[in-house]
Order: structure tokens, then sequence, then C-alpha cells
């Protein structure tokens, strides 16, 4: 989540709990709820930002009644195209049709902004697709008092993969994601510590939580790291 006097952004939606129940994935907590835990309502939410469309980061769109979607027009080709396929499990797998046939009625209702590579959803808030994981897989670069931070959510999922150039495990174009390490570090100005990793759990023990009653839920990536990254 992004959140300042103006304006309340989330980055992704969780996935749903039945989609996780069907693929045996715990779900924490909706979203909505982690929402509610930080003192905002669902309706306050007018923007969300999708990094891409696999099942644990697409679900629950239909919930977020007052917001604009922001993706890039590549990840929705590659999820309405032939790849979806049940004869291409290894790309279409991760993919929840429902979770696309809402996409695609957001769509139609005027509330998706598809996007053409960079683009600045507001000042201090910058969408860039690296690609690589999937092709039309962006990153959120945040402009906050320490600097500028970098959401790289799955263009690396965990910190190693960047420091030591290992590729994210699912990919559909490794010279993309290798080109993407590079971009990663430039716009995080070359620190690792601006570089917030999509699924590594030292984020969590890196940085400090708003306050102790959300300890193990919620951390401010805005504010120093605790552990400075190597």
């Amino acid at each position: 989540m992004i959140a300042n006097d103006e304006r309340v952004v989330l980055v992704d939606t969780g996935f749903r709990a039945e989609t996780g129940l069907r693929r045996g994935r715990a779900m924490l907590r909706c979203p909505i709820d982690s929402l509610s835990l930080c003192g905002f309502d669902v309706r306050q939410v007018r923007d969300v930002i999708l990094t891409h469309l696999h099942y644990d980061h697409a679900g629950n769109m239909g919930r977020f009644d007052a917001a604009h979607f922001h993706l890039q027009r590549r990840e929705i080709e590659f999820v309405t195209s032939a790849m979806m396929s049940s004869t291409n499990p290894n790309l279409g797998g991760s993919v929840e049709a429902s979770d696309i046939h809402t996409l695609l009625d957001l769509i139609f209702a005027g509330r998706v902004n598809i996007l053409d590579g960079y683009a600045t959803l507001a000042p201090g808030i910058e969408l860039q697709r690296i690609g690589g994981h999937t092709p039309g897989q962006q990153l959120v670069r945040v402009r906050t008092a320490r600097g500028w931070v970098v959401l790289a959510n799955d263009t690396c999922h965990y910190e190693k993969n960047l420091a030591d150039r290992h590729p994210v495990s699912a990919f559909v174009d490794l010279r993309e994601m290798i080109a993407g390490f590079d971009t990663i570090m430039r716009l995080a100005d070359g620190d690792m510590s601006r570089i917030i990793p999509g699924h590594d759990p030292i984020v969590m023990r890196r940085f400090p939580s708003p306050r102790p009653s959300l300890n193990d839920i919620v951390v401010r990536v805005d504010l120093p790291p605790l552990h400075i990254a190597p």
C-alpha cells in the first residue's frame, strides 16, 4: 500500500480464499482486512496497481468498487492469448480464469488504465514494465523521505535473485529478466536497501512496523531499515 494525505494506492490484490484453498495455499488475511488494520477503508482506495496477473497478485479485484486499475497492455494480451490453454500449464497454470473475467468486466466498465512501458500514476509514483517473469510484469517506484524505493514485486522474488543475478524460477523471457536486474538497481540508485523483493520474508524482519500491534503483519519500507542490506 502507498498512502499519503491525498491518496491511497494498493499494489496488487492478493488471492481469493477459495483460490488458495483449491491450490493448497493458506490465506493469512484478505488485503481489505490489512487495509482496515492500517486504518483505511476499501472505499478510500482509488487506484490499484496490478504488477502482473498471476493468481496470487490479481484476486479480489471485484471488491474494490471505487478503484481504477493500472496494468500493462502486454500483460492483458498475454492472459487473453492461446498461451493460457490447458496445453500450456507452465504458463496458464498460474492464472485464474475467473480473475481475468473480472478484469474484462472492469475494462468494459472503463475502470482500467492500460499502460505501455513507463507511466507516472501521480507525483512520486512511477510504473515501469520490466517483463521477464511475465510479459507485462511491472514494478513500482515510490519517492519517500529516504529516496526512491522500488517495489520490485516478482521482478525478483528474493533479494538473492538480484544480488546473485539468479533468475526467478518462473519466467517467460530470461533475457528480459536478467536485463531487468540492471534496471532495478538503476531505479534504486544502486542501494539494495531501497529494493523490496516480492516474496522475501527478510522484508518483514528488516523494516520497522508502524506500531507493536502490527508486528509481523505490516512494515514501513519508507523508513530506514533496521538491518542494512549487504
